[in-house]
Formats: C-alpha cells, sequence, structure tokens
C-alpha cells in the first residue's frame, strides 16, 4: 500500500472515530432521577407566607427520565388529603411546554442545567412566577430549590430535600 493510501485509509479511520465520538457525546444522558422519592420534612423548609402551610408528606415519582425529556408527579399530603398536585411530561431543551398543578395548567420551560440538574422557570398570567432548580446532589438525595415571585414582585425561596424511597 502506497503512503497516500496509508494516509487517507487512515484520515478516514480518524474521521470515523470523531464522528462516532461526537454522536455519542450529542446522546443525552439521564439524570438518575427516575423512581419513586419521598420528603424528608426536617430538611425542607417552606415559605409558608407565600403557598400557605407546609404539607406533611410529599412523594415525587419520576417516570421518564431518558435525558432528553422528564415526566413526573407530586404529591404533597396533610395526613389522607391532598394538599397539592403536580403533573408534568417536558423536554429538557427550553422548549416552552405546559404541566398541570392542582388542575391548572401552568407554561414552563425545562434546561438541563448540568449532569444530574434541570431548572424549570414557569410564569402564571396573574404576573407570578417560580424558578425551579432539582438537582441530585448524591445518589440518594434530590433536592429541589424554589423561589417563588409574586405577583407584586415579592420574593420568596424555599428548599425541599427528597430521599429514594425504598422497595
Amino acid at each position: 500500500m502506497g503512503v497516500a493510501k496509508r494516509a487517507g485509509v487512515g484520515i478516514a479511520a480518524a474521521a470515523l472515530a470523531v464522528g462516532l465520538g461526537q454522536a455519542f457525546a450529542q446522546t443525552p444522558q439521564p439524570l438518575g432521577l427516575a423512581g419513586r422519592w419521598t420528603m424528608i420534612p426536617s430538611k425542607s423548609h417552606f415559605a409558608e407566607g407565600v403557598t400557605g402551610p407546609a404539607p406533611q408528606a410529599a412523594d415525587l415519582d419520576v417516570t421518564k427520565d431518558d435525558g432528553a425529556a422528564l415526566a413526573w408527579t407530586l404529591v404533597e399530603r396533610d395526613g389522607l388529603v391532598v394538599a397539592a398536585s403536580e403533573f408534568g411530561d417536558t423536554p429538557l431543551n427550553g422548549q416552552a411546554s405546559n404541566i398541570v398543578v392542582d388542575g391548572v395548567f401552568a407554561p414552563v420551560t425545562v434546561t438541563r442545567s448540568g449532569p444530574h440538574a434541570v431548572d424549570l422557570v414557569s410564569r402564571l398570567g396573574d404576573g407570578a412566577s417560580q424558578s425551579i432548580r432539582l438537582e441530585l446532589r448524591e445518589p440518594g438525595v434530590l433536592t429541589v430549590d424554589e423561589k417563588l415571585t409574586s405577583p407584586n414582585g415579592k420574593t420568596a425561596t424555599q428548599h425541599l430535600e427528597f430521599a429514594r424511597a425504598r422497595g
């Protein structure tokens, strides 16, 4: 084989390797959030002046985590009464979508902000908004940090911590 052919084969092999590497790098990886999570009340802090009384319990079920989209159900409870609920199935690319909060559609964008984190932004028609960072801090601990802004511009923050449910 001549020098020119060897160089051509080498360049083709290098181009193929680079192409495969780029394809793999562009394949979104799951966040690691799939499964059921249970709120740890002692490590969670609520802005009760804005949101009302803190729930006694909360469960977060992440049913889709494929790296490109996230689907979840959040149910907050006071004893046997559902205090709040949220359902979402959104892409992680910042595309406008809707979630359902307490039976009402809310516009939302969700953007991947790290290997195990997403940022969610929702603006409501009355001028209120919320910004949420959902992050897997360690294999069994999920944090939800939320900034709430009321229609009059007042802000409040909340921190919720969840443990991966066993069994």
